[in-house]
């Protein structure tokens, strides 16, 4: 087991290499290379940017996420990392990595806060690209505060599955301007989810 302390604000991450969880996620991992790509040339993500995860319906405490700094457009499988578990008390996170040095995309606590949230919720997608909705949040990379978690987990909980994100793109923004920057869409079926992504995306680009 690997184990790196102070990761991510005092977070501490415990990695895992487990070869039969890689293999029963295979399906997953493959559908997010191709939508990844998708969306890659769709302009929505890029190297450093966006993240997807995908929450394992037979057990919900447990999501497949991509890697920190993955390129999107070009996944390989050491770009996964499974998340068996998040001790909120402790401060610790669980998971177990499809390749050496690999680390879960910063977004990880949103992500697992979102499903808690909203337990139907199975699906997870955040791009660099703002989308027409009524709900906007400002939030902060790659710390965010508690208190903009608990707006986020109000708006989620509250049905919220497309959430605009303001001054949240610090790697293409060089500075605030408080206006929406990226996305998180959020839904029950991961493949019915990439593909509302890609319609919302496609109907908000000239």
């Amino acid at each position: 087991m690997e184990v790196k302390e102070k990761w991510l604000d005092g977070w501490v991450l415990n990695i895992d290499q487990n070869q039969t969880l890689i293999k029963r996620y295979d399906a997953q991992c493959h559908t997010m290379k191709l939508f990844g790509r998708k969306l890659f040339e769709m302009g929505a993500v890029f190297k450093q940017g966006g993240n997807f995860a995908i929450r394992d319906q037979d057990n919900p405490s447990v999501f497949i996420v991509t890697a920190h700094g993955s390129n999107k457009g070009w996944f390989k499988q050491s770009d996964f990392l499974i998340i068996r578990s998040i001790n909120w008390q402790e401060r610790k996170i669980f998971a177990d990595a499809f390749g050496e040095n690999s680390l879960p995309s910063t977004d990880v606590l949103l992500i697992g806060q979102a499903f808690i949230a909203n337990p139907e919720l199975n699906a997870w997608v955040h791009f660099h690209k703002a989308i027409k909705t009524p709900h906007e949040i400002r939030m902060d990379y790659p710390v965010i505060t508690e208190a903009e978690m608990m707006i986020f987990s109000f708006m989620v909980a509250n049905n919220a599955t497309v959430i605009n994100l303001i001054d949240h793109d610090s790697i293409r923004k060089t500075q605030p301007n408080n206006q929406p920057d990226s996305a998180i869409i959020l839904g029950k079926d991961y493949v019915k989810t990439f593909s509302r992504v890609i319609s919302l995306i496609s109907q908000d680009t000239p």
